[in-house]
């Protein structure tokens, strides 16, 4: 679903992914003309990192101008129900926050 635009072109990357075998050079060179890596890398290792259990399928958005002068970008929006989030959250109150809740 596209907050804004449409969603045709990456419609398309993802018919051509299911469709073509990406292994080849030829199906490699397209993905890699329509992703930009280093963004999609980020995403996934950002998502490991913090061990977001509400991932994957939510806390992404991606983007592209309508006129594809860029390549697909992604960005992570919000990771609440990850684990380093809640070892941070004891870590700022001091450990104070769960005691007593066994």
């Amino acid at each position: 679903m596209a907050d804004e635009g449409d969603m045709v072109s990456f419609d398309t990357l993802l018919y051509y992914i299911d469709n073509n075998d990406i292994s080849t050079s030829v199906g490699y060179n397209y993905v890699i003309n329509e992703v930009d890596i280093l963004s999609l890398s980020t995403i996934y290792i950002a998502e490991m990192f913090v061990l977001n259990q509400d991932w994957p399928g939510n806390n992404i958005k991606l983007w592209r101008p309508k006129d594809n002068s860029r390549k697909w970008e992604w960005c992570l929006v919000i990771t609440i129900f990850c684990t380093l989030y809640k070892h941070l959250e004891d870590f700022i109150h001091g450990g104070k926050r769960n005691r007593g809740k066994n």
